[in-house]
């Protein structure tokens, strides 16, 4: 929490006393743990299924996300729509495609919640301690969505789709977003401008992306854990 609130994210650590104080009205809080990945890598997690946040929210819409085998679809598609536009086939069967991925950091963290709804965006954190002397607990107000709130997973769905959406109807660019991962497809005869003009309209709308995490395009990828072979031409 301390280095979330050195970035802006989060508020110092405040005590339930001075939340009272905050907010008369009442509010609410989530406890929070830290889960080590496979890798190594750790992550803050906000447990909204304990205090039953999760299971108290409902959703008006269903959100819907693509697959590790969509970029293989969109490339049948754009074939299929080639012949439908009088391409000879044997140029159709000859065509290359190359297809890279990125990924925008932080994704959550981007998406700030509203200022009434800041009293239940709240994070418990629990100091160290001993079964005989247990540990203070604190509380942090997070200015941005929780990871570990399925709230957060629909609600960052709708801007992923828009963006998604933005680059497929403006920039005429195959491109697609699993939550903050994108997968972009495009000619090879393209030399990798589809993902670097995508990278360019995506930092104009303050979308940055994680240049260490990044696959230019080629011809080998691999995207939601499935390897994308297209060295072999489509026939």
């Amino acid at each position: 929490v301390n280095a979330e609130r050195q970035k802006g994210w989060a508020s110092e650590l405040l005590t339930a006393e001075q939340l009272d104080v905050q907010y008369p009205a009442g509010w609410a809080s989530i406890p929070t743990f830290c889960h080590v990945q496979p890798t190594g890598k750790r992550r803050r997690i906000d447990n909204g299924r304990a205090p039953l946040h999760n299971a108290a929210t409902a959703y008006t819409e269903t959100t819907t996300m693509c697959t590790p085998f969509h970029p293989a679809l969109m490339i049948r598609l754009l074939c299929a729509v080639m012949a439908a536009m009088g391409v000879h086939p044997e140029s159709i069967e000859t065509t290359e495609f190359e297809t890279g991925t990125d990924d925008i950091p932080d994704a959550y963290r981007s998406m700030l919640v509203r200022l009434e709804h800041l009293m239940y965006n709240i994070v418990m954190v629990k100091e160290p301690g001993t079964s005989e002397h247990p540990g203070h607990v604190w509380y942090a107000i997070m200015y941005a969505m929780l990871f570990g709130l399925s709230s957060s997973v629909v609600q960052f769905g709708r801007w992923s789709r828009f963006l998604e959406a933005l680059m497929r109807r403006l920039m005429w660019t195959l491109w697609l977003l699993f939550v903050d991962d994108s997968c972009i497809v495009d000619l090879k005869a393209g030399r990798g401008t589809a993902q670097q003009w995508g990278g360019q309209v995506l930092r104009h709308l303050g979308v940055q992306l994680a240049a260490h995490k990044s696959q230019p395009m080629g011809s080998l990828m691999e995207f939601l854990g499935v390897v994308h072979d297209l060295s072999v031409k489509v026939v």
